[in-house]
């Protein structure tokens, strides 16, 4: 396959990769907010797209699923460009995402949050979700310090402190931004 990316490929393309045992999909789910004067809005809906994919490259048979790009974040509504959603508005997503991706044969449903707002209201609609889709795994990473950790991990191997990482629009998400614009 030329993409792992179900937006880049047909519907004939992702029946095939399910028949042939892509049975594992993966979502990005980021947000639309600021990160200080030097970053767009854009940034964890863009670090959950490289993200997935490169979770979705490693798994093997599995396929990436669009990203959900705005999340919840009220706390940001006071900066202009911040889109952000009701808890119950990405809960219903999620739900809709698992619903759908069930339907189409897909056994593991698994959901990236990159985007502190968005843990716990993913968290609870996973559970929910897994207990009306009995025959499916859906999963997702809702360990939101393990997520920073990893985040810390990444600075403190090029010097960076954690206390100059931070948790939002410091110098880790600013590495990670400008890791990506160079295609790691």
């Amino acid at each position: 396959m030329r993409t792992l990316r179900m937006e880049e490929m047909n519907w004939v393309d992702i029946k095939k990769a399910i028949n042939d045992g892509f049975k594992t999909v993966v979502i990005g789910v980021g947000s639309t907010e600021q990160h200080g004067p030097h970053l767009p809005t854009q940034t964890d809906a863009l670090i959950a797209d490289v993200i997935v994919n490169l979770i979705a490259q490693k798994l093997k048979n599995a396929l990436q699923a669009q990203t959900i790009r705005v999340g919840c974040s009220d706390h940001h509504l006071p900066f202009p460009g911040t889109i952000s959603l009701r808890k119950s508005t990405l809960k219903a997503l999620i739900h809709d995402y698992a619903e759908s991706l069930q339907k189409h044969g897909f056994e593991n449903i698994v959901f990236i949050p990159t985007h502190g707002g968005n843990f716990n209201p993913i968290q609870e609609a996973v559970e929910d979700a897994q207990q009306k889709y009995t025959k499916n795994k859906i999963l997702a990473n809702t360990d939101l310090m393990g997520f920073m950790n990893v985040q810390f991990k990444i600075a403190a191997g090029l010097s960076i402190t954690t206390e100059e990482a931070g948790g939002h629009a410091g110098e880790a998400e600013s590495l990670i931004k400008f890791l990506i614009e160079i295609q790691i």
